[in-house]
């Protein structure tokens, strides 16, 4: 008797327990949808403020890192340019070199018009050379 006195007791709580969630009121669901509303704009718009956050610090990166191409880009052309005028300047001296070694072949007046022209043709390519930079 005992225990069917316990039984009854227990199922008389479940069905009280079971049954004191009421129902909401209009009233009440109407502001639940308008707060979870309101908490999800939130949500989005500071997504949207990080979203828009990362992209501008991604613009700005890629625009240093193409400044820095930029940069090496010109220095490179630059030391290019260097280096080929170095090759231009020693391949003048080279061919002076070779011509005033034919023009030791000839005598007098020839010679000399030779060398002359020999040196005057290594002077344009230098003076060239030296205003390209």
């Amino acid at each position: 008797m005992r225990n069917a006195v316990m039984i009854m007791l227990a199922t008389v709580v479940v069905l009280n327990l079971a049954g004191c969630k009421k129902p909401e009121t209009p009233a009440e669901t109407q502001q639940d949808v308008t707060e979870a509303a309101q908490e999800g704009a939130e949500n989005v718009s500071e997504a949207k403020a990080d979203r828009n956050e990362v992209a501008r610090e991604g613009a700005a990166d890629v625009a240093d890192e193409q400044r820095d191409v930029t940069a090496a880009a010109t220095d490179a052309r630059q030391d290019f340019t260097q280096e080929q005028t170095k090759v231009e300047r020693e391949a003048a001296k080279a061919a002076y070199d070779v011509s005033i070694e034919r023009c030791e072949a000839q005598k007098g007046n020839a010679m000399d018009a030779c060398k002359s022209t020999a040196k005057a043709t290594l002077d344009t390519t230098e003076a060239r050379l030296d205003a390209r930079g």
